[in-house]
C-alpha cells in the first residue's frame, strides 16, 4: 500500500505535489507581541522560527499586535517574512506601566 502511494505520489505534476505537502502540514499558533516593522533580536528570532519551521512539518500562524510600541523599527525585516504565512493583527488596548 505504502509503495503504491509512493509511486501515484511521484507522477503528480509539481503543483499537486506543493498542495499535498501543504495540507499534510500540522499548524501552530505562534502569539508574539513584536513582529516586523518591529525590530531587535525578538523580533528576529520568532522571524527565523517562522522561516524555517514549515522545512519540520509545521505552519506557523502568527498572531501579533497591530500597533505594538516598539523601541525599534527595521522596515529591511519586511522582506523575511516568508511568502503565504498567516499573520493576524488585532489591535493593542495598550498597555499598563506600573510605577
Amino acid at each position: 500500500m505504502r509503495k503504491l502511494i509512493c509511486e501515484s505520489f511521484w507522477k503528480k505534476s509539481i503543483n499537486s505535489k506543493i498542495q499535498f505537502i501543504i495540507m499534510s502540514l500540522k499548524r501552530v499558533l505562534i502569539i508574539t507581541y513584536y513582529w516586523p516593522p518591529s525590530g531587535g533580536a525578538g523580533v528576529q528570532r520568532w522571524l527565523k522560527f517562522v522561516k524555517y519551521l514549515p522545512g519540520t512539518g509545521w505552519e506557523p500562524i502568527i498572531y501579533t499586535s497591530k500597533n505594538p510600541e516598539s523601541p525599534v523599527e527595521d522596515l529591511s525585516l519586511l522582506k523575511d517574512i516568508p511568502e503565504g504565512i498567516t499573520i493576524l493583527k488585532r489591535k493593542n488596548m495598550g498597555t499598563i506601566f506600573l510605577v
